[in-house]
């Protein structure tokens, strides 16, 4: 994906791009109160790499205390020397696919290879004369357009901004919204996503009714979709714009902090 817009709309190689990341994986840095904190949860995972990449013996950094990471320096070079393939192809891949490999996963060659990002419409919806868009499945986009849907039968101008009302109905539309989009929503490669039930005025109708003003909801299931069974995230967001009008809008997900635990040999990455 970052290959992709770089070479759709960049100006800079990937050396240029990647300098100050290489810079601080190289040179290190010392670690904040705040991550520290978070990071704490580290020294619990039991894979040999990942402990030797982002413990201090086998504990996680304390505040103040110096981190680097020169593995995950010799893999930015890579990318900075190769492009995507520095990535996809080569020592990085050999070196992800034989820890897959020795985890027992199925992931081959051609399975790093052959991946393309996709170029995508947005989809939609109209609240209050503003048309709003967002990134179609298998991304969250939709549940913002979910919960204004749901919003919008409720007074929220007359509210005031912020006020104790008004926060409590975008809250409360949030939850429904999300409930919808964590049970049914996922890749629309490999399932049928019920996108126009959920998107449907009717549907957010029947949600809106179930936010209750005097109190929060602590409880809230998905709603049961004819047809359909029923059955923690770390993310960053980054907006840029440059001086020839170019927009960013990027969000960088890394599933529950260090994801699946497992580090591959020399690439200080998880």
């Amino acid at each position: 994906g970052w290959d992709a817009l770089r070479t759709r709309f960049g100006t800079m190689t990937f050396a240029q791009l990647l300098e100050p990341a290489l810079w601080h994986a190289e040179t290190g840095l010392a670690v904040g109160a705040v991550t520290s904190r978070l990071w704490a949860g580290a020294a619990s995972q039991t894979n040999p790499e990942f402990r030797q990449t982002f413990t201090l013996g086998g504990r996680a950094p304390h505040s103040g205390e110096w981190m680097r990471n020169t593995n995950y320096a010799k893999s930015l070079r890579r990318i900075a020397a190769q492009g995507k393939k520095g990535f996809y192809e080569g020592e990085t891949a050999k070196a992800i696919l034989s820890t897959i490999a020795a985890e027992g996963g199925t992931m081959t060659a051609a399975d790093l290879t052959e991946f393309e990002p996709e170029w995508t419409s947005t989809m939609t919806t109209e609240y209050r004369g503003w048309t709003v868009h967002e990134l179609p499945p298998n991304s969250q986009g939709m549940a913002a357009l979910m919960m204004l849907n749901i919003m919008e039968h409720y007074p929220i101008a007359e509210y005031g901004f912020l006020s104790t009302r008004a926060l409590h109905v975008e809250i409360e539309a949030k939850k429904l919204a999300y409930a919808d989009l964590l049970r049914y929503i996922g890749d629309p490669k490999f399932s049928a996503l019920p996108v126009a039930q959920l998107m449907s005025r009717e549907h957010a109708a029947a949600r809106a009714k179930l936010i209750d003003p005097a109190k929060a909801n602590c409880s809230v299931p998905p709603a049961a979709l004819g047809g359909l069974e029923s059955g923690e995230s770390e993310t960053i967001y980054l907006s840029t714009i440059d001086k020839a009008g170019n927009i960013v809008s990027l969000i960088q997900s890394n599933y529950s902090a260090f994801g699946s635990g497992i580090v591959a040999p020399g690439t200080g990455f998880v």
